[in-house]
């Protein structure tokens, strides 16, 4: 069963959602959509009101539903203000640089650069606060969405699931950068290329080389990411990930809402229905 959202912009009226049992009749609107269900939500919200409705779907359609062949993920991919484990460090202003540089890029296994097995599709900056995948993280941070290849990889699937439900599932960001700053309270400032700060040649200072200060990568490219489970740890402790069941279902009624989450969260439990997960 999928579901199609019809847009009225004449009606102003409160915001209430309502079922309706004439929506999918001979006289109504959608004369020529088979029946399903006997309901529809209708919901006003401001100037438009929102109708859902299910709809029949063809077969053959419906053996093409993406969620049947991917894993959609959501987490934190990288964070600013902090360094990580490996003493990386980016400022706001560095993610802000960066994060258009994160859709598009390979998801791999465990940094094995060969075995890709998805791909990062959206990325956004989040400046602070309580995020759906960053709950209890308020630094600013990039949030970054992927899609695992689970048809292909149905072994690496499994265990993502695995760790997902244990809360163990990371992501590992991938990043290069124009220059490097020998940061923080060991750091002397220093800014030396990229390429001499990782092979740390003559030109990198002796705090870069030794890795005793915080490195902060200056104009970021994020280059891919990883997928870390179990026993691995990732470089950055706060980079949680979780499954996304329905995909792309909470962006569409968060946009058709104006952005009010209570009436989004209405629109999705109508969808999904008592027994869906």
């Amino acid at each position: 069963m999928s579901y199609f959202d019809v847009l009225d912009r004449i009606k102003p009226t409160g915001m209430q959602g309502h079922l309706r049992e004439d929506i999918l009749t001979a006289d109504g609107p959608f004369p020529n959509v088979e029946r399903q269900e006997a309901s529809a939500l209708v919901v006003d919200a401001g100037n438009r009101t929102v109708v859902t409705v299910p709809a029949e779907v063809p077969k053959e359609e419906a053996a093409l539903d993406p969620d049947s062949f991917l894993t959609r993920l959501r987490g934190r991919l990288v964070g600013a203000e902090q360094a990580n484990r490996n003493g990386q460090f980016w400022t706001t202003g560095d993610l802000v640089f960066g994060v258009g540089t994160v859709a598009g890029g390979p998801l791999n296994w465990l940094h094995q650069e060969r075995r890709i097995v998805g791909a990062l599709t959206e990325a956004r900056l989040v400046e602070g606060g309580k995020q759906t995948a960053a709950e209890g993280w308020s630094l600013p941070h990039i949030e970054a969405e992927a899609s695992m290849w689970s048809f292909l990889f149905p072994s690496e699937t499994h265990i993502v699931r695995e760790a997902a439900a244990m809360g163990k599932l990371f992501y590992s960001m991938e990043c290069v950068s124009k220059n490097v700053e020998c940061y923080g309270p060991n750091g002397c400032g220093n800014v030396v290329s990229y390429a001499d700060a990782t092979l740390r040649t003559e030109r990198a200072c002796e705090h870069i080389r030794a890795k005793a200060s915080a490195r902060r990568l200056i104009n970021p490219v994020f280059q891919g990411a990883a997928i870390i489970v179990p026993p691995v740890q990732p470089g950055w402790a706060n980079a949680n990930v979780e499954l996304v069941r329905k995909a792309g279902s909470n962006d569409k009624a968060m946009a058709f809402t104006d952005g009010d989450e209570a009436l989004a969260a209405q629109i999705l439990a109508f969808i999904q229905g008592p027994t869906s997960a």
